[in-house]
């Protein structure tokens, strides 16, 4: 399998296993080259905003080169230090072009691509990152959803691609791992069912509504289940309310829902995931 470095930069997935074959002070270096390199595209993204390069470009500065265990953690060599001091002597004096960071950044990935990057190509983690690759290729989103790792994966990508859209996986999560399981029961007690009715009420004022509690994420919201869709919800749970506890009747309240995130999921989502994070 062809594996590059700027695969392994841009995908959580890959970057996960390639972390994992180095000691923890290796890894956190790793890190940091990673997250400067990151900071660098997105510098280089500014075309068109001269206003905003000169604060974009001290951002980066301050990170990655006033600081000398930066600088060290970074692994720039002695011989960089003239070029690490023409970028700190561009910047104080207001000259930010796009290309201002072109000599660090390629120092910075040649670095890597002779040292760690070979490395990792022969430890066993590469190993496990082809066999891991290999299975998703043919992982179903049920599979994913059902496992808590994977669905991290998936969540941080609804993050990076489709900002805004995450509530919609954090609902049908929650309601599969924490409403379902409450009511699959066949003792009742008044106590279960304030509970159930207390569980009903958070989950529609948080994903069908978009309240949020202290602690919880404000992007909690189910975007993708529809107007109708929520009152319908709305309605069953006023009609619950004065009925006789029923455990299929409250499994099935939010299946309506679940179906419309389940689909945009299903169709729109996991394709451009899974070629993400397969993508060489």
């Amino acid at each position: 399998m062809e594996l590059t470095l700027e695969a392994v930069a841009k995908d959580a997935f890959r970057r996960d296993f390639f972390l994992r074959c180095f000691t923890e002070r290796e890894a956190q270096a790793l890190e940091l080259r990673f997250a400067f390199l990151h900071r660098v595209r997105q510098y280089k993204k500014l075309v068109g905003r001269r206003d905003l390069l000169p604060r974009a470009a001290k951002d980066i500065v301050a990170s990655y080169l006033q600081q000398v265990e930066s600088t060290n953690q970074l692994l720039l060599p002695p011989s960089a230090e003239p070029l690490r001091g023409r970028v700190l002597d561009a910047v104080t004096a207001g000259y930010c072009p796009l290309d201002l960071f072109n000599g660090v950044e390629t120092l910075v990935r040649e670095l890597m691509t002779r040292d760690a990057f070979p490395h990792f190509l022969r430890s066993k983690q590469y190993t496990d990152l082809c066999d891991a690759l290999r299975s998703r290729r043919e992982l179903p989103l049920a599979e994913v959803l059902v496992d808590s790792r994977r669905t991290q994966f998936l969540m941080r990508f609804l993050a990076e691609e489709f900002p805004g859209e995450e509530g919609n996986l954090r609902f049908w999560v929650h309601v599969q791992t924490r409403f379902l399981p409450l009511i699959q029961t066949t003792l009742f007690s008044v106590a279960l069912f304030e509970e159930v009715q207390r569980h009903v009420r958070h989950v529609f004022n948080r994903f069908l509504v978009g309240e949020t509690e202290g602690g919880e994420a404000a992007n909690s919201v189910a975007t993708r289940v529809p107007e109708i869709v929520r009152r319908a919800t709305l309605q069953q749970i006023m009609k619950l309310q004065g009925e006789p506890f029923s455990p299929p009747r409250y499994a099935n309240l939010f299946r309506a829902a679940q179906d419309r995130v389940w689909e945009w999921l299903q169709t729109e989502i996991y394709p451009k995931f899974r070629a993400s994070s397969l993508r060489r």
